[in-house]
């Protein structure tokens, strides 16, 4: 049955009264009112019934209005009409403060009642869809309301006033109300909690095809073809006319004998430089124009002892006397690198204190749903590779632009929201990775100190249409279950004079540790792993999705201690017989090009003071609230991650996803759809 729901307002406002002899005739008419009551803070009648009869009650309340108090006449029955010159007074809303027909007809019996306000400058209970899309809440958001709250749940048919009614006491009224006001505050934050910040000195910016760039073979795990993706890239105006930097990056073939990372060794802290793969940026300064990149992020003094002029001596090209046979088979780069316009001189510069201060609160502001969101709680910051691959070729930098302001391309990525692509992995060689954490270098000139390794594996599961993850380290085989992780917010931060990118995000996974039904499903996999377990190949029972081994080493950075940088080798594995039942032998991925490689490496920073608040998080009740952090992490954060982003230019030139750039250029989908299908763009 369709329902209406409707108001009819009466002025002069009546008394108690003059609304509780209303809502009796009302509810003694021949026509099917479903509910009425009086909303005192508006002063009208609320009515709900059947759609087809809606405006037949409307006129039955109205005469009843008129019959029983003509306006014609002068009042004349201050019973039954309120005198009082303010409505909205204190006397006027005591006179209704325990009002019956102010709540639903189920709960005028009750003790216990509340009226909560909380979705009426919002849509409804819509506000809370962010909590039923991302899984927090699997059934119907009243059934869910009832069984949180503790109490009788009603509501308006838009949802935007909630009835709250109980007998057991007013206590359990208050904690629903405050558990209302969470839930919505954890919703609203995220909806809306995706944010881009470009780090850049230059006023101008244009979008360029990765294939321009030389970045298309080296980046990995999009899902779509990377020829099609484009990335924000610098300009600089030469005389009139606003000219597109040249920087491209060249893949290199790849090297026959891999290393490892150093950061996986039993010693660390040896300072026996690795063998360098090709040129790097000090020999390319010195070929460049000295073209600079300006920095947004406030370095503090301390940080100046790692500087980035530091590390630009730290990586110098090899001499007679660390060449290495990987150098001598790479000797032919030194020719195509005088040849090429190619990467641009990374000069430190004078950062740029307000846009640092803006994007540190904007952080702050990201992870201000950490006060209301439960379970096991991240914010990391990621670096990788920012791409759009939808993007209109009109809008695309082919050579003479177009070129945008830095405010315009920052405002037209909020409004829109295009989809984006974040691609984390930074490289497959250990070589590289050593680049990243500064394990190539002396002992003295190295900017993270080695502080832990650890290996676990990481398996998707799915068994009776539930989905979860198991984390099995892998020295003692202890276990823990989470379910899918969420990615709550997070806020790119484009680089467009630097290779690679940033990303930091917030994400969460319900610990799953306490249920049986879980934890017998993960002694189900260490009994497997503890009967047969390589380094090439485990077993594990039929409901494991998706399994991959991580080893991952954990650095502090030598003058921000809160930094702690981890560099990741993900080590991919491939079910053998994936029809087969019981359990299943999956074997260690040894295809490297490809669109997402067998093995590989990424890099993240964290703060190792806000991981120790989060902890708290991990009891915390869905619906519930901690203290905030002061936030003074974020910019810490910051000044650690600049410090590795300007070497990050040296790490991927070994990729190789199997995509061969042919400057094919493509319809994106806004255009698709505006194209005939006769017609075709190349």
């Amino acid at each position: 049955m369709d329902l209406a729901e409707f108001y009819v307002a009466c002025h002069p406002a009546l008394s108690v009264t003059g609304v509780s002899g209303v809502i009796e005739r009302v509810q003694e008419l021949p026509v099917k009112v479903i509910e009425i009551l009086y909303e005192t803070d508006a002063q009208w009648f609320k009515l709900i019934t059947p759609s087809q009869i809606k405006d037949d009650s409307a006129r039955a309340v109205e005469q009843i209005l008129r019959s029983s108090m003509p306006f014609d006449e002068v009042r004349e029955t201050p019973a039954f009409w309120n005198d009082l010159p303010e409505p909205q007074s204190n006397i006027y809303e005591e006179q209704f403060h325990d009002f019956e027909g102010q709540f639903p007809s189920t709960m005028r019996g009750l003790p216990h009642k509340a009226i909560w306000t909380g979705l009426l400058s919002g849509h409804g209970f819509a506000a809370f869809e962010p909590l039923l899309k991302s899984g927090f809440v699997t059934s119907s958001l009243v059934p869910f309301l009832v069984e949180k709250l503790g109490c009788e749940v009603s509501s308006n048919l838009g949802g935007t006033i909630v009835y709250l009614a109980t007998n057991v006491s007013q206590a359990v009224i208050d904690a629903a109300i405050e558990t209302l006001e969470n839930l919505l505050s954890l919703a609203s934050r995220m909806a809306d909690n995706v944010f881009h910040f470009i780090h850049s000195g230059k006023d101008r910016l244009s979008f360029r095809y990765l294939s321009h760039l030389g970045l298309s073979r080296s980046t990995y795990g999009t899902p779509h073809h990377v020829q099609a993706a484009v990335s924000i890239r610098a300009a600089s105006k030469v005389g009139m006319k606003w000219v597109s930097d040249e920087t491209v990056y060249h893949c290199h073939d790849m090297i026959k004998v891999d290393e490892g990372f150093r950061g996986f060794r039993d010693n660390p802290t040896d300072s026996r430089p690795s063998p360098r793969l090709g040129q790097t940026r000090s020999a390319v300064s010195s070929t460049s124009s000295g073209s600079q990149v300006f920095s947004l992020f406030d370095i503090a003094a301390a940080v100046d002892q790692v500087s980035l002029t530091d590390t630009e001596s730290m990586y110098a090209c090899p001499t007679s006397e660390t060449r290495s046979l990987l150098d001598d088979d790479l000797h032919f780069l030194a020719e195509i690198d005088k040849k090429r316009k190619t990467k641009t001189a990374f000069v430190r510069m004078q950062p740029e204190g307000k846009t640092s201060a803006s994007i540190k609160d904007q952080l702050a502001s990201m992870c201000s749903v950490l006060t209301v969101l439960p379970g096991h709680v991240q914010v990391k910051l990621h670096f990788g590779r920012i791409c759009v691959p939808n993007l209109d070729s009109s809008r695309v930098d082919l050579g003479n632009g177009p070129h945008w302001k830095k405010s315009d391309l920052l405002q037209g990525l909020h409004d829109t929201q295009p989809e984006m692509i974040f691609s984390s992995i930074l490289t497959v060689l250990g070589q590289e990775a050593d680049i990243i954490a500064g394990t190539n270098l002396p002992q003295h000139k190295r900017a993270w100190v080695p502080t832990s390794n650890n290996s676990t594996f990481q398996m998707e599961c799915s068994y009776k249409e539930q989905s979860f993850t198991v984390l099995v380290d892998v020295e003692d085989l202890s276990f823990k279950c989470r379910s899918s992780r969420r990615e709550v917010g997070c806020t790119y931060i484009h680089c467009p004079e630097h290779a690679w990118d940033m990303k930091v995000t917030v994400d969460q996974a319900d610990l799953l540790d306490q249920s049986e039904f879980h934890a017998a499903l993960g002694r189900d996999i260490v009994n497997s792993l503890q009967r047969f377990q390589t380094a090439e190949r485990v077993e594990v029972p039929h409901f494991v999705t998706s399994l991959c081994r991580m080893q991952v080493a954990d650095f502090s950075h030598a003058v921000i201690p809160d930094s702690v940088l981890s560099v990741s080798r993900v080590q991919k594995f491939v079910c053998a017989n994936p029809r087969g039942s019981g359990t299943r032998p999956w074997c260690a991925s040894k295809r490297q090009k490809d669109r997402c490689p067998g093995s590989y490496y990424t890099a993240d920073i964290q703060s190792a003071k806000l991981n120790e608040s989060l902890e708290a998080n991990s009891t915390l009740a869905l619906g519930g609230q901690i203290k905030a952090e002061d936030g003074t992490w974020s910019g810490d954060l910051l000044k650690s991650a600049l410090t590795v982003i300007s070497v990050l230019n040296d790490v991927g030139n070994y990729n190789d996803n199997s995509e061969r750039a042919n400057l094919t250029f493509r319809d994106g989908s806004a255009e698709a759809r505006k194209r005939e299908e006769s017609y075709v763009f190349w």
